[in-house]
């Protein structure tokens, strides 16, 4: 970002100065407002990484006859690796575009970094392989209906999902699909009426066989082989954060070219605790 060059600075630009810390929380605090899918998973600071026990059987209790044996049943647990994963970003300013910005320098700086951190995150709890990434929650989620077609489904087969969860998950279900797949579904009519209706009171969510909607854009399409829609208690899905977002300013390296470096960097990891919590359609 340079002064000498409008459309990578020089329309911004008189005061700067970068306070580290101020900074920092306003990066975070773009973040939290830039993407919705973490107001439903489980948030957690760790010191590194960690090893969680999941159970995968709670064992059957049985009835027993007087002076009968009890019958053993054994619980047994896997275990879960949570490894942040490392991301980051740096950013040249040119110390004339610091100098004589007129625009307040830090919010805007905070927002493009906070934003940009935002967009890698989302997709990565969302859609991530696990692969010097968090697994999102797609890959983690079971299979819970195969639609008919490879490009559109039917109600019976949201009916179909819900009821492929047990109860308690349901209980506590969240619907996550994006805007192309909801205006789908919106489409959707019995008897010439339209069966999702939105919500008639201002600031309710909108709620599906009666759980709430979360509409996130990095949910995959309604194609051939995806998963576009998933329905599930997602507050099993965790987000572990290594501590919080490490903030540098580079006034040495990039001096000669009289320039000022920003460099932020978080780490974090995301797993789907239960694949049996959250559950998908994948299309045919």
């Amino acid at each position: 970002m340079v002064e000498g060059t409008n459309t990578v600075g020089g329309f911004a630009a008189p005061m700067f100065d970068f306070g580290q810390a101020s900074l920092q929380d306003l990066i975070i605090e773009t973040m939290d407002a830039a993407y919705n899918f973490q107001a439903y998973a489980t948030r957690i600071t760790i010191g590194g990484e960690i090893n969680v026990p999941v159970q995968n059987a709670v064992g059957d209790a049985t009835w027993t006859a007087e002076n009968a044996d009890a019958t053993e049943a054994e619980t047994t647990f896997t275990q879960l690796k949570f490894s942040p994963y490392k991301a980051t970003r740096i950013v040249q300013i040119s110390r004339e575009l610091l100098a004589d910005s007129y625009i307040d320098m830090a919010s805007f700086m905070a927002g493009m970094f906070g934003r940009s951190f935002a967009t890698l995150l989302n997709y990565a709890f969302v859609n991530g392989d696990g692969s010097s990434k968090p697994t999102g929650i797609t890959d983690g989620s079971a299979l819970g209906v195969t639609a008919d077609d490879p490009d559109a489904v039917t109600w019976d087969e949201l009916q179909t999902l819900f009821y492929s969860l047990k109860e308690p998950y349901r209980a506590n279900g969240t619907w996550l699909f994006n805007s192309t797949t909801a205006a789908e579904i919106r489409g959707l009519k019995a008897d010439g009426r339209y069966i999702w209706e939105p919500s008639g009171q201002l600031g309710q969510p909108d709620l599906l066989l009666g759980r709430p909607v979360a509409i996130n854009d990095d949910c995959e399409a309604s194609t051939t082989g995806l998963k576009p829609i998933l329905f599930g208690d997602l507050s099993y899905y965790w987000i572990t954060w290594r501590e919080g977002m490490d903030f540098q300013r580079l006034d040495e390296l990039y001096a000669v070219a009289g320039n000022v470096g920003l460099r932020s960097e978080l780490r974090v990891d995301g797993q789907l605790t239960s694949s049996e919590a959250v559950k998908h359609i994948i299309m045919a």
